[in-house]
């Protein structure tokens, strides 16, 4: 039995539900204790707003789940969402009393999931979107209408491998950053109508209901998100590329092949992330593809074994920590180092063409990335020394000029304005508002 047939035998559910959930501590060890019960993996939130999961196992041990939600009258009519997977797609469980189910970082007493935008099924949202794509093409009917806006509300390094045709992606690294992209923009989208989208539904609901709070009233969501248009539209419909997932799946796409992620050092297209590879600034997940991974790898090997750096702790500890410090001040991301603040330039009496014997073969960008070497910098990333170079930094870190080194407690994209370039195959909507 290969691989993807083993994982048919087991099933992940993806679902929230907003309900007001009077004793949060008694679902988080009710839920903790079904899951170990059975073997389950995954990520459950928990908040007296409600609960937002995601969840692997087997197909025995999720129908059980399944039957024990619906026998709680707080979830007896939650929505799940299917696909293929096992427990084994998740490194463990982790059941948690949140303040908010998903982090928007608005007072859930201020800001209730009550006020969202009216849901569109896939069918509503995919005519909604083929009119708007007709109207900027100038080739609809219908006239009066108010210009329409496809709005994603994703993480922009989610929405750099997949996302509807012609939509808005925000320059916003985490959720609570789409708050920040409102308030910027909330003059520009008033008068438009809003189609918002993101994977499964749960941040359009608090998303939108921000957005009309901010006076921005003529607001819609695709129900289901990603997750559910694609089970209604397996071409893939007006969505290209793939669906980012939080699990080691890491994403899922359609039957359309189109790839709309980059690579970062080279600009060919490649839209599977890893996780060694970061921006070296903020360390937000980048795209780089495989030739390039191998022409950093060879300059960095090489280039640590002439400088004498080694792996171990010890020298970490008294280099200062390289560029990162792997621990925070009351945050999740890692904290940057202000003891180096340059770049850490590897000798350039490194002969590229005896590290890669191919350089000649290599694409232009492909050889501008090699030749750049004297410009790299030294980093301490997951337990090893590598070099690493500037052409790896995300949009946002890119936009503001950062560099290693800088004090960065809490990295925040520099403008909630700022929008990825339009892909072409994406369509030619993604422009500022």
């Amino acid at each position: 039995m290969n691989e993807e047939e083993e994982e048919h035998l087991g099933e992940i559910l993806l679902f929230y539900k907003y309900v007001k959930i009077e004793d949060v501590d008694e679902v988080v060890e009710w839920q903790r204790r079904i899951c170990i019960e059975k073997g389950i993996r995954g990520r459950i939130r928990i908040a007296s707003e409600g609960i937002n999961g995601t969840v692997g196992g087997s197909l025995e041990a999720i129908s059980y789940y399944e039957q024990e939600m619906r026998r709680n009258q707080l979830f007896h009519d939650i929505h799940f969402k299917r696909s293929a997977g096992k427990a084994e797609n998740f490194d463990s469980l982790m059941v948690r009393k949140c303040t908010e189910i998903v982090s928007l970082g608005v007072d859930p007493a201020r800001l209730t999931a009550a006020g969202a935008g009216k849901h569109l099924s896939p069918q509503e949202f995919h005519a909604a979107v083929s009119t708007t794509l007709l109207k900027r093409e100038g080739e609809s009917d219908v006239d009066g209408d108010k210009e329409t806006v496809v709005l994603d509300c994703r993480n922009y390094y989610e929405a750099r491998i997949g996302c509807f045709e012609g939509a808005l992606r925000p320059l916003v690294r985490k959720f609570d950053e789409f708050v920040d992209y409102v308030d910027e923009n909330a003059e520009h989208l008033k008068d438009k109508k809003v189609l918002m989208y993101c994977t499964g539904g749960i941040r359009c609901e608090r998303g939108s209901a921000y957005l009309r709070m901010k006076g921005i009233n003529d607001v819609y969501q695709l129900e289901g998100g990603i997750h559910c248009y694609l089970e209604e539209f397996p071409d893939g419909g007006h969505f290209k590329g793939k669906n980012l997932v939080f699990d080691k799946r890491a994403a899922l796409g359609s039957q359309n092949p189109t790839k709309v992620g980059s690579c970062f050092t080279c600009d060919l297209p490649f839209d599977t992330y890893k996780d060694q590879i970061r921006c070296p600034c903020c360390r937000q997940l980048v795209l780089c593809c495989d030739p390039c991974q191998d022409i950093i790898d060879r300059i960095s090997s090489a280039a640590l074994a002439i400088t004498n750096t080694g792996n171990d702790d010890e020298e970490k500890k008294s280099s200062g920590g390289g560029i990162y410090e792997n621990k925070t001040e009351g945050g999740s991301g890692p904290s940057l180092s202000t003891e180096k603040d340059g770049l850490d330039g590897i000798p350039s009496s490194l002969q590229i063409s005896d590290i890669i014997p191919n350089f000649n073969t290599l694409t232009s960008k492909q050889q501008e990335l090699a030749l750049s070497y004297p410009m790299w910098f030294k980093d301490f990333f997951q337990g090893r020394w590598q070099y690493v170079p500037l052409l790896l930094r995300c949009e946002a870190c890119a936009q503001a000029g950062r560099r290693p080194g800088q004090t960065l407690r809490r990295p925040r994209a520099p403008s909630r304005r700022g929008l990825l370039p339009p892909d072409p195959a994406a369509g030619e909507g993604a422009v500022a508002a």
